[in-house]
Formats: C-alpha cells, structure tokens, sequence
C-alpha cells in the first residue's frame, strides 16, 4: 500500500525534475535510468517504493540539469525538504 513517506518521497523527486532546466519529462529520466516510464510515475506518485539504488540514480540524473547536487537531492527527499518548483 502507498504510505504517506512513499507519497513525499515522489512529491519531492517530482518537484526537483520540475524545477530542472531545460525541463526533464519522466520518459527522459526512465530512459537514463533504463527502465519504464510507468516506474517513475508509479515512484513520483507514490504508488511505487523508492530504492536506496533507485534513489542515488535518479539524483544523479536531475542533478545534470538542477541546481542542486546529487548529495542535496538525496538530502531533500530522504528529509522530505520542501522544494521550489
């Protein structure tokens, strides 16, 4: 089932990829990740647990495009830091 940590932890990758620039599509950062889009969906909405491996990944990929690094990602998310988009 979709806990409220699962919800944020998403709310908050979603709100980074957002804020990226140029913007990231989820099919952008499922295809740097190799795997499909649905997962990202399924991980920004909650409905999809986020893996520690998972987790460091995707930071590495919206790091290229954001203004935070890899490490304040990780931080943000696992904090559950609100993010501007």
């Amino acid at each position: 089932t979709m806990t409220e940590q699962q919800k944020q932890h998403g709310a908050t990758l979603r709100a980074i990829r957002l804020q990226c620039t140029p913007k990231l599509k989820q099919g952008h950062v499922a295809d740097m990740l190799n795997v499909p889009q649905s997962s990202i969906s399924g991980i920004e909405t909650g409905a999809r647990r986020l893996s520690v491996p998972m987790l460091k990944a995707a930071a590495d990929v919206l790091a290229t495009r954001s203004r935070m690094t890899t490490e304040e990602i990780v931080l943000a998310v696992v904090l559950g830091f609100e993010v501007e988009q």
